[in-house]
């Protein structure tokens, strides 16, 4: 079933851009030049403002429009997609975790990240979503449930060999 493609109202798009902002410590004003588009029911895109909308006419289909932003599941708070984490992590001010190379390495396998203690230094006491990187390269997010941290590494990616030294 394909759904309209719309703009977000203000009052939407900010319950939805307000929690990200508290949650990773990022200024508001970064989302600014941008509106979230609704493509899909549970998908939001961040689009440049000054572009026109877009509407598929005719047996055109539109995939997709700006940058996949966030999924929006039965969580408190909406997760950003890989995409989006990528876009995110410069601004981030809090919930950024920084990965040695084995860390990274069990991330992109999308598994159960082993806990190190640089690693566990990082973590918040309580639950919560995390953005995490290895040397400034965005590897999206993870979930701290307090005991474990759960890689949502994209299996579309995992297959990729650039990111590590010696890799051909």
């Amino acid at each position: 079933m394909k759904h309209e493609i719309y703009r977000l109202s203000s009052d939407e798009q900010q319950s939805y851009l307000d929690p990200l902002c508290r949650h990773f410590a990022i200024d508001p004003q970064v989302f600014a030049p941008y509106v979230l588009i609704r493509m899909a029911k549970r998908s939001l895109y961040l689009f440049p403002k000054d572009c026109p909308d877009w509407q598929p006419r005719g047996r055109m289909s539109i995939e997709g429009l700006g940058i996949s932003f966030l999924r929006l599941h039965n969580m408190a708070l909406a997760k950003p997609s890989f995409e989006a984490c990528a876009w995110l992590l410069p601004h981030a001010r809090a919930h950024v975790l920084q990965l040695d190379q084995a860390s990274a390495q069990w991330v992109r396998q999308g598994a159960q990240v082993p806990l190190t203690p640089d690693l566990r230094a990082q973590l918040p006491d309580y639950r919560s979503l995390l953005l995490c990187h290895w040397q400034g390269i965005s590897f999206g997010s993870l979930h701290w449930n307090g005991e474990q941290l759960q890689s949502f590494f994209p299996k579309r990616y995992g297959h990729m060999e650039a990111l590590w030294p010696g890799a051909e």
